[in-house]
């Protein structure tokens, strides 16, 4: 993919729940196989956390086996305007049942949902992401890394929208030039593949509810970028 047209062509990558990236012609064994989960909602009622290990398990039974899993946000039930206490036994859950119940290398994207937007606690240390970054021990909401001749981007791309009471879904400018640096910076062989919660591009909530020709798109629901980053 060249690099001057990766941007536009950013809408058109998706992720399958367990897909092979690239094959080694001699004996058709997979380059690299990832799982993708996303939406766990993770919370200590209706029987989660057993229904999640044993999806866990599910994942590292794959022949061919899973290398990587890349969960794409909304990790823990919710920390939006929830308190600390609620906050620290959702996220003690996860980290618990990873611990015991998962091997694999595990690669992270925020969501809504790993967010605290408390307006009473704008001033408290953990106010918006960086309770979620320091438990998935993230250095910036977005990143990329490199596997096995695949480059992974990672964006963040929810935000709070001009009114600050609810979110978007957006890049912002200054994670916009750096996703423009990164698939510049990439070699053009390399393959790329680019994680975000909240679609780029997406048709299918349109159709909500059983209502069809619902033709309303709100700004959580999709990227508010969607032309700049795919017409840049």
């Amino acid at each position: 993919m060249e690099r001057r047209t990766a941007l536009r062509n950013i809408g058109g990558l998706f992720l399958l729940p367990s897909v092979s990236l690239g094959f080694i012609e001699e004996n058709q064994k997979p380059v690299l196989r990832i799982a993708h989960i996303t939406d766990v909602h993770l919370k200590n009622e209706l029987g989660a956390p057993a229904k999640f290990a044993k999806c866990l398990h599910h994942v590292q039974e794959q022949n061919p086996k899973v290398d990587l899993v890349l969960n794409g946000g909304d990790v823990v039930f919710d920390m939006n305007k929830e308190n600390i206490s609620t906050i620290d036994k959702q996220w003690q859950l996860l980290n618990n049942t990873m611990k015991g119940e998962c091997s694999l290398p595990v690669r992270y994207c925020l969501g809504n949902h790993d967010i605290w937007w408390n307006e009473e606690s704008k001033a408290d240390t953990f106010y918006g992401k960086k309770y979620s970054m320091d438990k998935l021990s993230l250095a910036k909401p977005y990143y990329s890394f490199t596997q096995n001749g695949w480059k992974f981007i990672v964006l963040d791309s929810v935000h709070l929208d001009i009114d600050n009471t609810w979110y978007i879904g957006k890049l912002g400018d200054e994670q916009f030039n750096w996703l423009e640096s990164e698939l510049k910076s990439t070699n053009p062989e390399m393959p790329v593949l680019v994680m975000s919660h909240i679609p780029i591009l997406t048709a299918l909530l349109m159709i909500e509810d059983n209502i069809v020709n619902k033709w309303t798109m709100l700004g959580g629901d999709m990227h508010t970028d969607t032309s700049k980053i795919r017409g840049h």
